[in-house]
């Protein structure tokens, strides 16, 4: 930083500094006028610093416009990304929801076969008097494995569900990254991370 007086020495001593009067003319304003008639005198002669105005905030403008055309083109695929996800997704998890719905079935026609042959009218007495055997029959015939296979399953859909949702969550992190990266080098970036 120069002060004012090294400014004025520098100035007096270029020729076309001296040539151009400009310094006779600047001298005039800054000790002839006092701050308020300099600020009148501005603001008469609007249009050189309206055109400078104009000039400094339209091309911010311009900067910030496409910034935001592509955050918004960022945006739209990100959005098409996931919309495809959820697709993915819910076509994915009927076929595993399937193996739940088979594996029920399977117990339902084992229990249907199981009353079909043991649950007989003429069998009744013999049923009353065996019920925990009846019981026990019941639970390894018809239930067998159902329920570690539906729990199997269950926690399968658990951890597909967790390895997808991280995956999906690590490939938008990465595309933000990497879309954003000219972004955070750039001065034209509003705001901050």
């Amino acid at each position: 930083n120069i002060t004012s007086e090294e400014r004025l020495a520098f100035l007096s001593k270029n020729e076309d500094w001296v040539l151009s009067r400009f310094g006779d003319l600047e001298s005039y304003i800054l000790k002839s006028l006092d701050t308020e008639q300099r600020a009148i005198l501005k603001l008469k002669n609007p249009i050189g610093v309206a055109e400078r105005s104009i000039s400094i905030y339209r091309g911010l403008c311009q900067t910030r416009d496409l910034a935001v055309q592509k955050d918004y083109k960022t945006l739209k695929v990100v959005s098409d990304n996931l919309e495809r996800f959820k697709a993915d997704m819910i076509n994915d998890f009927r076929w595993r929801r399937d193996h739940i719905e088979n594996a029920l079935l399977k117990m339902l026609e084992r229990g249907i076969e199981y009353i079909d042959k043991t649950l007989v009218l003429t069998n009744v007495f013999h049923l009353y008097l065996q019920k925990d055997t009846l019981k026990l029959e019941f639970q390894q015939k018809v239930i067998g494995d159902t329920t570690h296979d539906i729990e199997k399953h269950v926690l399968g859909i658990i951890d597909w569900l967790l390895e997808r949702s991280i995956k999906q969550w690590t490939d938008v992190v990465d595309y933000l990254n990497l879309t954003s990266k000219d972004t955070l080098n750039s001065p034209e970036m509003v705001g901050n991370i």
